[in-house]
């Protein structure tokens, strides 16, 4: 059974720190079934960010989840408790 976790505030991430040589950005263009994209739409909405925001989003999460297995780590889904609810595993 997964351990409690002590609830941790989230840390916006710092901006403005880039280097002019890595401040610039790459183009990329992505295909998305229907239902990802109706699923990307609605998280948009929901949360008032934009789908690039999100896809950031989703590419930092993604990199915190591998890093924690790099490091035999876990990532879990708690409740405000700390009541474990799923672990993070990437397929």
């Amino acid at each position: 059974m997964p351990p409690r976790l002590e609830p941790q505030r989230n840390t916006p991430p710092q901006r403005g720190l880039e280097s002019s040589s890595t401040a610039r950005t790459k183009r990329l263009n992505i295909a998305l079934s229907g239902r990802t994209y109706a699923d990307l739409t609605k998280a948009s909405a929901n949360t008032n960010r934009s789908m690039t925001d999100l896809v950031r989003l989703g590419i930092s999460l993604v990199k915190v989840v591998l890093e924690a297995e790099e490091n035999d780590q876990r990532v879990y889904i708690a409740t405000p408790d700390g009541s474990v609810v799923k672990q993070i595993i990437l397929p």
